[in-house]
């Protein structure tokens, strides 16, 4: 990946050209707002070539949800699906409301109707709090964000979109969970 990105990165007089890594910390709405914005902000002092120097963006909650949000933006934008980045709109699509949808869910499902199901890839699985999130989630941004991780494996291997990690940690005992379409070990 490394190699596919120095490769795109690379110029006669740039033979080492600058890495980029993006680090985002976790903190809901608020996070994914703000991190959203700076790196809107960044693209935009960079005539629109931050990512195309990011190698990967880390993290989780809600900061990684707006650097995902960004990249799946410049990668419709480089596809030619999206021929604008409409900064305010996308900004409002992610700050808006998720908790009182994942409120209701609680009180509906742990009281009244706990086994209720949904279909997705020939599976069936229980409608939960993350069912009910990723749920309004799609309805806040357009869903677009709602394809699974492994629709950027080849992107990300040819250091066309950077390699998104997501590192939360499991609350039961602190230990790191590594999310990735690429593999990782120690």
């Amino acid at each position: 990946i490394l190699e596919h990105w120095r490769a795109k990165n690379s110029t006669a007089q740039d033979s080492l050209p600058k890495l980029v890594l993006i680090s985002t910390s976790g903190g809901g709405l608020t996070s994914a707002t703000w991190v959203l914005s700076s790196l809107l902000k960044a693209d935009s002092l960079l005539d629109g070539a931050l990512l195309d120097h990011t190698a990967m963006m880390t993290g989780a909650s809600g900061g990684l949800l707006g650097a995902a949000y960004l990249r799946e933006l410049k990668w419709r934008q480089a596809q030619g699906v999206l021929l604008h980045i409409d900064q305010e709109k996308h900004i409002q699509a992610v700050s808006r409301d998720l908790l009182n949808s994942i409120a209701f869910m609680l009180v509906a499902n742990d009281l009244s109707i706990p086994w209720t199901t949904f279909e997705y890839g020939g599976e069936r699985y229980f409608k939960d709090r993350g069912y009910i999130f990723e749920k309004q989630l799609n309805e806040n941004t357009d869903s677009i964000l709602d394809k699974p991780l492994g629709a950027y494996r080849q992107a990300e291997e040819q250091a066309s979109i950077p390699l998104l990690l997501a590192t939360p940690s499991i609350l039961n005992d602190g230990r790191m969970l590594y999310i990735s379409t690429q593999p990782m070990s120690f």
